[in-house]
């Protein structure tokens, strides 16, 4: 897992296309006039990543919704997150975590040897690009 709060982090990024995605946002929020670090950070899931590792960086789990307590799969469940969009390579899934808009923005690789629990959460629930809210 590659937890991304500056642009330091980004070369450790493997995949060329998702280095290119965490890159653009930042520099999305920079041509806003933030800086990633006042807003959150981004968590760019790798393979071998287990539930547990992913729950311990953001401190949730994204299975479930964090105020219901209801998992993805359960009747009822609605998401906590803010959108999940997809892309050819990956999934980037917005949590917003409170009312400043701090938040965290999870890169999941489309790839075997990611959670699959995580992988049907966000193809149960993702956007095409051109969607994003």
């Amino acid at each position: 897992m590659i937890i991304v709060r500056d642009q330091t982090s980004i070369p450790n990024i493997h995949s060329s296309t998702i280095r290119a995605l965490v890159q653009q946002r930042i520099q999305d929020l920079q041509a806003q006039g933030f800086d990633l670090a006042d807003l959150g950070f981004i968590v760019v899931l790798e393979v071998g990543d287990t539930l547990d590792d992913f729950v311990s960086q953001i401190g949730f789990n994204p299975l479930s919704n964090r105020h219901t307590g209801l998992r993805y799969d359960q009747p009822g469940y609605s998401p906590a997150f803010e959108f999940v969009q997809v892309f050819p390579d990956c999934f980037e899934m917005v949590f917003v975590l409170d009312d400043t808009g701090y938040g965290v923005e999870v890169i999941v690789p489309i790839e075997q040897g990611i959670d699959t629990d995580v992988l049907t959460l966000c193809r149960r629930y993702a956007l095409p690009p051109q969607e994003t809210p």
